[in-house]
């Protein structure tokens, strides 16, 4: 079934400069390609998404933000099992504050609040009070720093197959030969179409995919030893060195931070 995540008309809307929805995708759920009058925040709150742009697709992970202008076209896919979260729809006077292209965005501490409040709320509609707690989350979103978090997938078919294969058992530890023998590729083509499409090699991208892995599995409070081994790491200390090296803390910082953070249901009065 393919739709965007909320009604064109209303996303089209003038009413108001934000307005909120509450998003659940399912397993597999692909949007048909599309764009928008208003600027789009996506953030999930577990799970992983994959964001097909004109720059490439990319890879968005729990706990932060994607960010699309207005008119971007774009198309979203719920790649691990069904994803919870919220997508915000600013107005194009208010996006000028904001980034002209496509980036993702760390959720920060006050932003997990609002959104927490925000989560609360039942129309999409805003009264008075809660236009106050948008306009605050817009002038935080505003302040965030661009990441260098994405992951671009590859748009060759034989390699999404990889990479759909990776994402669903990031574990699996065939080589790039052999996934090139799988896909009827020979390991040089394999090497070189992937640092075309990704930018990265195979075995770096891997890497990063299951780093990218770690953070919903770390946000549920799974220990870091048994997410370490759930994705094929043999030596713990080296997931934590690798972890800390990408987003600049530790595995159990990182778990700590996230508890009491954002649900879909915690919120629910």
């Amino acid at each position: 079934m393919e739709h965007p995540l909320l009604a064109p008309h209303i996303a089209a809307s003038h009413q108001g400069a934000v307005i909120i929805a509450r998003v659940i995708e399912p397993t597999g759920r692909i949007a048909q390609k599309h764009s928008h009058n208003r600027g789009q925040v996506v953030c999930a709150f577990n799970g992983v998404m994959v964001i097909q742009l004109a720059q490439g697709a990319w890879l968005l992970p729990p706990r932060y933000l994607l960010w699309l202008p207005p008119h971007q076209p774009h198309r979203l896919q719920s790649l691990t099992h069904t994803v919870p979260g919220i997508a915000l729809y600013i107005r194009r006077h208010a996006c000028l504050r904001l980034p002209q292209q496509p980036c993702i965005l760390p959720l920060s501490s006050l932003l997990q609040a609002a959104l927490q409040r925000v989560l609360t709320w039942d129309e999409q509609r805003l009264d008075a009070q809660q236009q106050r707690l948008a306009a605050v989350i817009l002038d935080e979103i505003v302040t965030l720093p661009p990441t260098r978090l994405a992951l671009a997938y590859p748009s060759d078919p034989r390699l999404q197959r990889i990479a759909c294969a990776l994402t669903q058992t990031a574990a699996d530890p065939r080589s790039a030969e052999a996934w090139a023998h799988v896909v009827g590729l020979s390991r040089r083509t394999l090497s070189r179409r992937f640092v075309q499409e990704t930018g990265m090699h195979f075995t770096a991208w891997r890497q990063r995919l299951r780093l990218l892995q770690a953070l919903p599995l770390l946000a549920h409070g799974d220990a870091v030893t048994a997410v370490a081994l759930q994705l094929g790491y043999t030596n713990i200390s080296a997931f934590i060195t690798l972890f800390r090296r990408q987003f600049g803390i530790t595995p159990g910082q990182y778990r700590q931070q996230c508890e009491g953070a954002l649900s879909p249901t915690s919120s629910r009065r």
